[in-house]
């Protein structure tokens, strides 16, 4: 009995979990997504920087002919994507897509490697690492099954029932 009410009470709680955290975690995609959206000048100017190096690892030239519209449209796309894993509407999926569009945008805000100055080089350090913080929040969200067994498991259910009958 004790043992059923433990795991009940987990299970509330990993719900109650779930509920605070996922829209804390979207909350950062949200704002950078709508600022992409409102005020992309500011993000046209931090891609522009980094264009060149972009274009020497193979990024074809009409990729960032519109760089204005390509940061609305990340920008609707990464909001759009987070209200998804806020709501919980599909949200392995919706951390998916927020992780990989994270990375480069990660890595376009913070050129370490294009520091003038110790303290630049400090915030660009400190924004990679927040970068890949919300990474591994999104790789949390992505191995949450929501109570749900793995993939794995219901194939290996389903075996098992199909064996049985």
């Amino acid at each position: 009995m004790q043992t059923v009410l433990k795991n009940e009470d987990n299970s509330v709680m990993r719900t109650l979990l779930r509920f605070i955290s996922r829209p804390l975690l979207a909350a950062v995609f949200i704002h950078d997504g709508l600022d992409a959206l409102l005020n992309p000048d500011d993000h046209v100017e931090r891609f522009r920087k980094m264009e060149p190096t972009l274009e020497k690892v193979g990024l074809p030239p009409i990729l960032t002919s519109d760089a204005k519209l390509l940061s609305r449209l990340a920008g609707v796309a990464t909001a759009v994507t987070a209200l998804g894993l806020a709501l919980g509407k599909s949200p392995r999926i919706c951390a998916l897509i927020l992780a990989v569009v994270n990375l480069p945008i990660s890595v376009v805000n913070n050129p370490v490697w294009a520091a003038k100055s110790t303290a630049e080089r400090r915030d660009y350090t400190r924004g990679l690492v927040a970068g890949g913080s919300l990474a591994g929040g999104l790789g949390m969200v992505l191995a949450d099954g929501n109570g749900q067994p793995s993939l794995k498991a219901r194939r290996e259910i389903a075996r098992a029932a199909k064996a049985g009958k």
